[in-house]
């Protein structure tokens, strides 16, 4: 009897026939297609919200036309890093201006 993850299965293998084994899914939408600025700080700041490392509470987000920009302040060399490459995740992000200043307890 076919279970629903063994559906599930089979259904991804299906499309990664119809598609020349390529996954497709979160690619963003039709070729004309640009999602608000809006939308794109709020995808942002949801994966940053959500991101389980990333300390964001400094880290102001901004777009126009799909070019991003973070500005703020965080810890470590690393975080500003991942914030400014969790960004450019999103689709429809154009590119990412990292303003973002490092102010950690080893940084002067």
């Amino acid at each position: 009897m076919p279970t629903r993850r063994n559906d599930e299965h089979l259904r991804r293998n299906m499309m990664g026939r119809v598609f020349g084994g390529e996954n497709f899914a979160g690619e963003g939408g039709p070729v004309d297609w640009m999602p608000s600025d809006e939308h794109l700080i709020e995808q942002i700041t949801e994966k940053f919200t959500h991101h389980p490392v990333l300390d964001a509470n400094s880290i102001v987000v901004s777009c126009q036309e799909g070019i991003v920009v973070l500005r703020g302040f965080v810890r470590s060399h690393e975080a500003k890093a991942l914030a400014a490459g969790l960004a450019q995740e999103v689709s429809g992000v154009r590119s990412v201006e990292n303003e973002i200043q490092v102010k950690g307890p080893h940084v002067s």
